[in-house]
This record gives structure tokens, sequence and C-alpha cells, in this order.
């Protein structure tokens, strides 16, 4: 039987996203990461996706992450190593984690537990050459909680597709704010992604006018 593999791909993208994205705006997830002592659990976002990346610093954090402006990174990570160190963060989100799949949609929790070790394999197969923040996220310490492992396993094979993502971006000479315009146009979100990532006025009309000059955009909107 012949697959389309774009379709299949745009479904696992999509089944991929959902299944992890909710864990960065969690209120207990928050909640969790406050109480390692981190105020009003500011950076919950950044802290907790570069976990095991943290120990190499904000700028190798900033590299990874590409899109989001340094100096957030930068605080958010100094923050978080003030208070706790990358196995409490992790810790604490993966037990946010759990309580939220047990909690909000356990009709697919024992199926997800069952294909963990198919999942880890798929994520030990894959190259990492380039792709850091997927390397740092494979080598950190499986866990117990078969379904938590599972969980994490798409979120790595999900950080090797972002890595990816960002290979091709810089391959394209695609700024860190240009990333996040075309990524709002993308998604027809307003024009509010390359803002929420710490672009400013200055910046936005910048990347806009390089754009503009590779026939990407007319106007200040992305063609």
């Amino acid at each position: 039987m012949a697959h389309d593999w774009l379709e299949l791909t745009r479904r696992s993208s999509f089944a991929s996203h959902r299944l992890i994205g909710w864990i960065y705006w969690d209120p207990r997830a928050i909640e969790l990461y406050a109480q390692l002592g981190i105020p009003n659990g500011t950076g919950y976002y950044v802290a907790s996706r570069a976990a095991p990346l943290l120990p190499a610093g904000h700028q190798a954090v900033s590299a990874a992450f590409y899109s989001i402006h340094p100096k957030f990174i930068e605080f958010a990570v100094t923050l978080a190593e003030q208070h706790a160190s990358w196995s409490d963060i992790s810790a604490v989100r993966n037990q946010a984690v759990g309580e939220g799949l047990r909690q909000y949609v356990p009709e697919i929790c024992n199926e997800l537990e069952s294909m963990r070790d198919e999942l880890w394999r798929v994520a030990d197969s894959l190259p990492e050459s380039g792709r850091v923040c997927f390397a740092a996220h494979r080598q950190a310490p499986r866990v117990e909680d078969g379904l938590v492992s599972a969980w994490l396993a798409v979120n790595c094979i999900r950080e090797w597709r972002g890595d990816t993502h960002f290979a091709v971006l810089t391959s394209e000479d695609i700024s860190r704010v240009q990333a996040g315009i075309l990524h709002d146009a993308h998604l027809n979100y307003g024009g509010w992604i390359a803002q929420s990532r710490g672009a400013d006025v200055e910046a936005i009309t910048q990347a806009f006018a390089d754009l503009e000059s590779r026939g990407l955009a007319e106007g200040g909107v992305v063609s």
C-alpha cells in the first residue's frame, strides 16, 4: 500500500504538537517550577525545554533556540541556575507531564505507554549531527514512569525536527527575527510571534526590509 508521506508528516507534526506543546503553558507545571524557588515561575518555557542543555550555558541555549532573543534566554537561564539544577527542573516538568496526561487524556495513556520502547528506538536511530538540543534530550537519563518516558521520546523526536528546521533556516540565511515573521505569516497569527520572542520595532522593520529585498515580503507583509 502506497503512503502519502507528506500527509503523514502533516498529521504527525500536528499530533506531536498537541501531545507536547501544552506542557510549556501548563499552570501546574509552572506552579511546580515556581516551587523550586524561581519567582512566579518566570522563564519556565526556556528552562524546562532546554533543561538538559542548561549546563552548557545561556549562549548555547540561545544558539539552540534560534529565534528567541538572546537576552531573554540569558535572563531565564541565569534565573533558573540561581535556584535549581537542570535535573530538578526536568523532574518537576516530568511530574506535570504525568499528572496532566492522566488527568486530561486518560484515554490515550495506555496506548502511548505501550509505544515507549518503539518510540525510543526511533529516537536512538536518528542522526545527532548538528542537532544539539535533540542530542541533549536523548542523552538525559530515562525515567521509570513508562507513560512519561514515551512522552519524552516523542519530545526528543520533536526536538530533532526543531533542530533540523533551524538548520534549514540557517542554510537560507533567515535571521532570528525573520524566522519569527515567517512563522507568524505561515500560521496567520497577526504579527505577534516575532515580538513575543523579543524583537523590537526597529529589528522587525529591518527584518522586513531584508525580506522585501529578497522577494519574500512586500509593504510589510510576507508575500
